[in-house]
């Protein structure tokens, strides 16, 4: 899926840049300026970097949840499986 998104957003900034520049044109098959490609990297960049954090942000929650279930479990042994 993240491919294709990519794929999508290559596609849209090309036509984006295209209409922005068409009277300067040839017509002939034009490579994808390099200024997009940097976009879409940055963007990946920072899409790769917010997955890490929100998956450690999980991680440390589970955690959290491990450690109430344990300590739930102490309490209710202790009073008497109340």
């Amino acid at each position: 899926a993240e491919i294709m998104d990519m794929s999508f957003a290559v596609q849209a900034l090309a036509l984006e840049w295209l209409a922005k520049h068409r009277d300067g044109l040839e017509k002939k098959v034009c490579n994808v300026p390099d200024e997009i490609d940097d976009q879409i990297e940055t963007w990946q960049d920072k899409m790769s970097d917010k997955v890490d954090y929100y998956t450690n942000k999980f991680t440390q929650l589970e955690m959290l949840i491990q450690q109430m279930n344990s300590q739930s479990s102490t309490l209710s042994g202790l009073m008497g499986g109340y």
